[in-house]
């Protein structure tokens, strides 16, 4: 199946073994534009319009993300379902998302990857901090125990290589961890 799969589709197919237990398309579009970000050396700075240019053909825009998620699924290479709160999660078997990740593995991307997946799961972490104990706790506390996975695996890269992205997380949801006993 990997081989049938034009270049963008295979490179998005690599990319998405960076995430443990699902995704959300969110994330697999904050995903596709940071790489993307990070093949122009702008890591959060607004593209030139030659790079611009240049980088549409290169790598998929937001929508193009949609539409090679949309394929990969009808490939059978993701697994699609709708959440209570209308979103879609997606997720890989997990044969092939080892499969994934030892394509990704051949290539040099893995760090940077692995980088802008602590910092996605930081800044969703601190976004539901100020929520865990108000009106909305319910709503965040489920949508942080279906990110958990991920969770233990932006964290476990921080601890090795950037100890204060580890602090952050583990500091935001510290509410979450002791509410649902994963300690």
């Amino acid at each position: 199946s990997y081989d049938l799969l034009d270049e963008d589709e295979k490179d998005l197919f690599r990319r998405l073994a960076i995430f443990a237990g699902g995704f959300s398309v969110e994330a697999a579009e904050f995903l596709s534009e940071s790489v993307a970000n990070l093949k122009f050396g702008k890591a959060d700075c607004e593209l030139k319009s030659e790079q611009q240019a240049s980088l549409q053909s290169v790598f998929p825009n937001p929508q193009s993300t949609l539409d090679l998620l949309s394929s990969l699924i009808d490939k059978n290479l993701l697994v699609s379902k709708e959440q209570t709160d209308n979103n879609v999660r997606l997720r890989m078997l997990e044969i092939v998302r080892e499969f994934a990740f030892e394509m990704l593995g051949k290539l040099d991307e893995i760090d940077d990857l692995r980088q802008i997946h602590a910092h996605y799961f930081l800044e969703l972490a601190e976004e539901a901090e100020p929520f865990l104990q108000g009106e909305e706790a319910n709503k965040w506390l489920e949508k942080l125990e279906t990110e958990n996975d991920n969770f233990r695996a932006a964290l476990g890269w921080s601890l090795e290589y950037e100890a204060q992205t580890a602090v952050r997380i583990t500091a935001a949801l510290r509410f979450f961890w002791t509410n649902h006993t994963h300690y």
